[in-house]
C-alpha cells in the first residue's frame, strides 16, 4: 500500500497544468524548399495551370519563407492541406477564425483592397474584405469563418484578383474562445464527470431558449445547473398554497436533455419571500402570522416543492443565509431581519431540514442531499465560518438530517485558500460535506488580475478534486455580463467573458480536474498490480499448455489465463490440470 500511495502522488503532482493551444497552423512555409509549388484553382474548383504559387523568401529577407502567388486573367485560390487529417466540416466546427498575413508590392496594385476567399472545394467559408491596403508590408488579420459541410481535407485561399502578385504567410486556424468547445476533453465537464464531481453554473430560463454559443457553453462545460431565482419561494409559491413550478421545470427539462444534474436553491430564505407572507429582508410580520401558522406555511412549501422535484434535484439549499454578519466564532447568532427567525425562532432551521428529509423519503428520493448555505463562510480564520461550523455540528449532534454546508464563495483575489482548506478539513472531521455553491471571484480586467483570479478558481477546483466531502462547485453566472455584482464590467468575476471566450480562470479549472482525473486513472491501473511482502511487484508465471497427447495448445500465457481454455484435461507446467 505504501508503494501504491507513493506512485499515486508521483503521478498526481508530477503533472503540470498546460495552457490550451488556440490556433492550428495550416502550413508553415519554412518546412518547404524554395521553389516548392502548390496547385491553384478557380472558384468552381478547376485547376488553373497558368497561375503559380511557390515558396519564396519574403521581399528583402533571406530567412523568412512565404508563399508567392501570381494569378492571370482568372482569380486563383491556392490549395493547402488541412493538418491532422481534419476535414472542412471538422475544422470549421472547431475553429471560428482563419488568420493569415498578406502583402503586395507597390509595383503591383491589383491585389490592393480586393476580397479574400476561403473555400473547401467550391464551398465558401469566408468571402470578404482582405484589409490589404498598404504596399510593402505584411498585414495580419483574423477572418471570421462559417461552418461548412465538406469532407475535403484541403482548404483553398486567395485574393479575388486578376493579374495580381501577392504574398501569403503564417496561415493558421484560430479559436478565439481559448479552447475547442467541441472537443469534450478540453472541457471541465468531461474531467469532472470522470471524477464523479459536479461543476455547475446558475441559470435563468431565458438563457436556455434557442441555440448558439451561449447555450452550448452551459451544457458542454458544466454538468450541473442551479436556478438563480427560479426555485425561490416568490417564484414557486406566488400565492398561499398556489404553486407555479414552470420556471424551475424549464431548467430541469434542459438539464435532462443534456444529461446534467440540478441543485435546488432555495427552500427557506429571508429574502425573495412572496408578498402574501410579508416583506423580504425584514423581521417584521405585517400579516400577523402566528408561529404555528408560519410553521405550517413553511412545512407545506418545503414538502410540496421537494416532492415536485423529487429525483430531479440532487442537492437542496434548505436554509439560506440565516447567520448574521459580524460573528465572533463563539457559538452563532441568527440574523434579525428574517421573518422566520423573528416569528418562529431557532427551531425553524431544524424543522426545515426534517420536513425536507421526510418529504423526499416519503416518495423514495433517499439520495437527495440537504445543505445549510451562507456567504462569507470560507477561511477558518473568519468568525462566520466558525459560527456555521458550530450551528451545523449542533444540528448533526441533535440528529437533524443535515448533509453538509454550502460556502457561497462570493469573493475576490484576496481569497484565503489556505484558510479555506483548514475549514474544509474541520467540516470533514465533523462528518459534514463542504461544497462551493455560488462562486464568483472579483478581479480587475488586467493581466495580473486575471492571473490571480485563475489561481483562486484553480484552488477551489483542487479542493473539490481532493476531498470526498466536497463534490460540488457552482459558479454564480455564465459570463461577466451575467453577474449579480454591480460593477461586473470593471471587476470581472466569472470564468467566461461576455463573448463566451474562456478566461484563464476556466482553463485553470479544466487543467485541475484533468490532472486529478488522469492521476486517478493511473492509480487505478497501479491498484491492479500485486506486491509481495517485501514490496516488490509480483510477476505472474508464464506457462505452456499441452493436451494429453502432447499437442501444444498455448505458449507463454499467464497461468491465470488457463481457466479460459475449453473444458478438459491439460498438461500445464508439467502437471495435469482439469479446466471446468
Amino acid at each position: 500500500m505504501r508503494r501504491l500511495l507513493l506512485l499515486f502522488s508521483t503521478v498526481l503532482f508530477g503533472l503540470s497544468a498546460t495552457a490550451k493551444e488556440t490556433y492550428l497552423y495550416i502550413e508553415k512555409f519554412t518546412d518547404f524548399e524554395i521553389g516548392h509549388s502548390f496547385k491553384v484553382y478557380d472558384v468552381k474548383g478547376t485547376e488553373i495551370k497558368s497561375a503559380t504559387a511557390t515558396v519564396q523568401y519574403a521581399p528583402g529577407s533571406t530567412a523568412n519563407k512565404c508563399l508567392f502567388v501570381k494569378t492571370g486573367t482568372t482569380p486563383g485560390y491556392v490549395e493547402l492541406d488541412i493538418p491532422d487529417g481534419l476535414t472542412g466540416t471538422k475544422v470549421t466546427k472547431s475553429y471560428d477564425r482563419i488568420y493569415m498575413q498578406l502583402r503586395y508590392e507597390s509595383g503591383n496594385t491589383a491585389a490592393k483592397g480586393t476580397n479574400l476567399k476561403v473555400l473547401y472545394g467550391s464551398t465558401e467559408s469566408f468571402s470578404g474584405a482582405s484589409g490589404l491596403n498598404e504596399a510593402g508590408k505584411f498585414v495580419g488579420q483574423n477572418y471570421t469563418t462559417k461552418s461548412v459541410s465538406s469532407f475535403k481535407k484541403t482548404v483553398r485561399i486567395g485574393l479575388e484578383a486578376k493579374n495580381a502578385e501577392y504574398y501569403i504567410d503564417n496561415v493558421r486556424y484560430v479559436n478565439v474562445y481559448g479552447y475547442d468547445i467541441n472537443d469534450e476533453t478540453q472541457t471541465a465537464r468531461y474531467w469532472a464527470d470522470k471524477l464523479g464531481k459536479n461543476i455547475g453554473c446558475c441559470i435563468s430560463p431565458n438563457q436556455i431558449s434557442g441555440s448558439g454559443r451561449s447555450v452550448e457553453t452551459f451544457y458542454k462545460n458544466f454538468n450541473m445547473l442551479v436556478g438563480e431565482n427560479a426555485m425561490k419561494m416568490d417564484a414557486t409559491e406566488p400565492g398561499n398554497n398556489s404553486f407555479n413550478f414552470s420556471q424551475g421545470d424549464q431548467i430541469v427539462n434542459f438539464a435532462k436533455a443534456h444529461n446534467m444534474k440540478v441543485r435546488g436553491h432555495t427552500l427557506c430564505w429571508h429574502s425573495q419571500i412572496p408578498g402574501w407572507i410579508g416583506e423580504s429582508n425584514s423581521g417584521s410580520n405585517p400579516k400577523g402570522w402566528t408561529k404555528k401558522q408560519l410553521m405550517d406555511i413553511l412545512k407545506n412549501h418545503i414538502t410540496k416543492t421537494v416532492q415536485h422535484y423529487a429525483f430531479n434535484v440532487v442537492e437542496w439549499d434548505v436554509v439560506n443565509e440565516t447567520l448574521s454578519d459580524g460573528q465572533s466564532g463563539n457559538g452563532y447568532n441568527l440574523r434579525d431581519n428574517s421573518i422566520w427567525v423573528k416569528v418562529i425562532g431557532r427551531e425553524f432551521i431544524d424543522s426545515a431540514f426534517v420536513w425536507a428529509r421526510r418529504a423526499a423519503d416519503a416518495v423514495g428520493d433517499y439520495n437527495v442531499k440537504l445543505y445549510l448555505n451562507d456567504y462569507n463562510v470560507d477561511s477558518w480564520n473568519g468568525g462566520k465560518t466558525k459560527a456555521m461550523y458550530n450551528l451545523a455540528v449542533e444540528m448533526k449532534k441533535k440528529g437533524i438530517p443535515i448533509d453538509g454546508i454550502g460556502m457561497q464563495t462570493h469573493t475576490n483575489i484576496g481569497y484565503d485558500l489556505a484558510g479555506v482548506e483548514t475549514a474544509v478539513r474541520k467540516f470533514q472531521e465533523a462528518g459534514l460535506n463542504c461544497i462551493f455553491t455560488e462562486i464568483d471571484v472579483k478581479a480587475s480586467n488586467t493581466a495580473s488580475g486575471l492571473k490571480t483570479q485563475a489561481q483562486k478558481y484553480e484552488g477551489i477546483a483542487e479542493f473539490v478534486c481532493k476531498y470526498d466531502i466536497s463534490p460540488t462547485m457552482v459558479v454564480w453566472g455564465i459570463d461577466d455580463n451575467h453577474s449579480w455584482i454591480d460593477d461586473h464590467e470593471t471587476s470581472v468575476p466569472l470564468m467566461f467573458d461576455p463573448d463566451m471566450h474562456a478566461k484563464q480562470a476556466y482553463l485553470s479549472v479544466v487543467d485541475m480536474f484533468k490532472k486529478y482525473a488522469e492521476a486517478a486513472e493511473a492509480a487505478a491501473e497501479v491498484d491492479d498490480i500485486e506486491f509481495d511482502e517485501d514490496g516488490l511487484q509480483k510477476v505472474e508465471e508464464k506457462v505452456d499448455v499441452y493436451t494429453l497427447t502432447g499437442q501444444k495448445m498455448a505458449s507463454g500465457i499467464d497461468r491465470s489465463e488457463v481457466d479460459a481454455l475449453p473444458s478438459g484435461l491439460y498438461i500445464v507446467g508439467g502437471r495435469k490440470v482439469y479446466v471446468k
